[in-house]
């Protein structure tokens, strides 16, 4: 009982001090509306000829007047204006039956002025009326409203592509739409989301417009569907040996200097994040270099693979003998040889795969010819993607490694498209790629699923070094809650004033009151709500600098599928 009677008077109180608080809002705003009419009423009074003022006076003095006497005394001045009379002196007693037929006139157009004058008072009143209401209605919203006190904000992409023509800073390439900014490319863009969601259609359009610029790409193409709507058969070039398409390649194409052999080595087998692998890979690399240098002669693919994997363990340390590889392919520790030597097979053993040739496709030469406008396509299916991870981490490694080499020119705008980039091994020389490919002209364009997927491969700190060096970053919907937390953090923190109101009520009504408190609260830019609602073919995104966050939105386009990567077996 007593529960429902505390119901009841907190819900009549607060009922009660609405409905004082509302009379007391509605009689403030009649009060100005009020006063805002009586001066307009004023001034229109004010403006009007004195004359008529004068007439106003008479005609009322007259008319009382006759009651009394046949005669009042009118000003001469006046009476000269009025009637066209004139008289001597200051006043002059005239005929209350004339002065009243000389004002009436007069009399009759000023009541009718006063009521046009009350007409267009009363109108200001009331505009003033609903002025002062939808203030009040306003501020009252505005006190509740969220206050933006520090970080990004969150705004239409219409906002943001105005925001960048207006300084200046709109690229002509475009993601969704809105423009990049000027120049970013070469800060890199890192794509994010679940599958089926956007990235691939985010790609073909970048691919569109690089491919219209006449820019060059090197792109990692993990399903055949770029090279299915972008190859241009004789001008661009594929890389896959199950392709009828690809170019022959060997790796001593790659090899100037004796450390592209040590290079190379480590693209086809990288250092691992687990200390306990840390030698086994270590000498496996060791070895591989040797081999290369010691076959360098030949060049013969099949010539390497036959040494690495099947020539007997006592066979291959003779062959490396004299070399620092030695050491680790000693006959007299036949079960540590053995275990490097399954390290390197384990890495190199798509090269069984790749056809001898005389006249090989240089990745390094393809890069720094700057004359040629061509794709590079690095490719596989996703049956073939496992066994060809080495080989196609290996090519891409060399193509960093080849734009770095050249001379600085931000001017320079090579491309590296790398979709699903998780299914890659660690890539040698994308710590540097992101940190210093600015100043070379390289632009890298990432796609993943999650930072953590980088994470498993590069490790924490690598994995940080990437992310953060992609400064346009565009996310897309994800469903799982730990993998749209992880995205969400990409987007950082805002402060933003929060009001609370609160409300205190008592027996006497000098008790009741309302208060509003602000207080500061930290929130993220891009909730993982934010991201899990995301429709498919949608995408928050963050740019460098102080520019705010925005949702994009895509057009779906359709790859074309004449000329699908062929699934031919082309080796030996």
């Amino acid at each position: 009982m007593s529960t429902v009677l505390s119901t009841l008077a907190e819900g009549g109180q607060t009922w009660a001090h609405r409905v004082r608080m509302i009379r007391q809002v509605i009689k403030i705003a009649l009060s100005i509306s009020l006063v805002v009419g009586l001066i307009n009423f004023s001034y229109q009074n004010y403006m009007v000829d004195s004359n008529y003022h004068m007439s106003m006076w008479y005609y009322l003095k007259a008319f009382l007047g006759s009651l009394l006497s046949d005669e009042i005394s009118v000003n001469c001045a006046f009476w000269s204006q009025a009637s066209h009379e004139y008289f001597a002196g200051n006043t002059v007693n005239l005929p209350t039956s004339k002065v009243l037929r000389v004002t009436s006139p007069y009399y009759e157009s000023w009541i009718q002025f006063e009521i046009y004058a009350f007409r267009k008072a009363l109108t200001f009143s009331i505009y003033t009326l609903f002025i002062s209401m939808t203030f009040f209605f306003v501020r009252g919203g505005a006190s509740k409203k969220k206050k933006h006190i520090s970080g990004q904000k969150v705004v239409s992409a219409w906002v943001l592509r105005n925001k960048l023509r207006l300084f200046g800073k709109a690229s002509s390439i475009y993601i969704g739409n809105v423009p990049m900014l000027k120049d970013s490319e070469t800060q890199h863009v890192l794509i994010s989301g679940g599958t089926g969601t956007g990235k691939s259609t985010c790609i073909h359009q970048m691919l569109s417009q690089i491919r219209k610029k006449g820019q060059r790409a090197v792109i990692l193409d993990a399903t055949g569907e770029f090279v299915s709507k972008y190859y241009r058969e004789g001008k661009d070039i594929i890389l896959n040996p199950f392709d009828d398409r690809s170019s022959d390649w060997h790796p001593w194409a790659e090899c100037k200097e004796s450390y592209d052999y040590d290079s190379i080595s480590e693209s086809f087998i990288p250092s691992s994040n687990n200390e306990s692998e840390g030698y086994w890979r270590s000498a496996a690399q060791s070895v591989f270099s040797a081999l290369l240098q010691k076959t360098e002669s030949a060049k013969s693919i099949s010539g390497l693979v036959q040494i690495l994997s099947y020539e007997p363990l006592a066979g291959m340390a003779s062959y490396l003998e004299g070399t620092r590889a030695y050491a680790h392919i000693d006959p007299n520790s036949e079960r540590t040889a053995s275990s490097i030597r399954s390290v390197a097979c384990s890495f190199a053993q798509c090269l069984e795969f790749i056809k001898d040739t005389e006249d090989p496709f240089s990745i390094r030469e393809w890069v720094q010819n700057e004359d040629d406008d061509s794709f590079l396509f690095i490719c596989s299916s996703v049956a073939q993607r496992d066994t060809l991870r080495p080989l196609v981490s290996t090519w891409i490694s060399v193509a960093i490694k080849s734009l770095i080499q050249m001379k600085p020119d931000l001017h320079r705008r090579l491309w590296f498209i790398i979709d699903e980039m998780p299914s890659l091994q660690r890539i040698k020389g994308l710590e540097t790629f992101v940190a210093e490919g600015r100043k070379y002209g390289g632009c890298g364009l990432f796609a993943i699923q999650s930072p953590a997927q980088i994470e498993n491969i590069y490790g924490w700190k690598q994995a940080q070094v990437i992310i953060a060096n992609c400064l346009t970053k565009v996310v897309f919907a994800e469903q799982d809650p730990k993998i749209a937390e992880d995205l969400s953090k990409m987007f950082g923190n805002r402060e933003v004033k929060e009001y609370q109101e609160g409300i205190s009520y008592g027996a006497h009504e000098m008790r009741d009151g309302v208060n509003v408190s602000g207080q500061v609260k930290t929130h993220p830019v891009v909730s993982p709500t934010d991201i899990q609602s995301l429709r498919k073919l949608t995408a928050y995104i963050k740019y460098p600098g102080n520019f705010p966050v925005s949702v994009l939105s895509f057009k779906s386009m359709r790859a074309k599928r004449k000329g699908i990567l062929s699934t031919q077996l082309n080796c030996k």
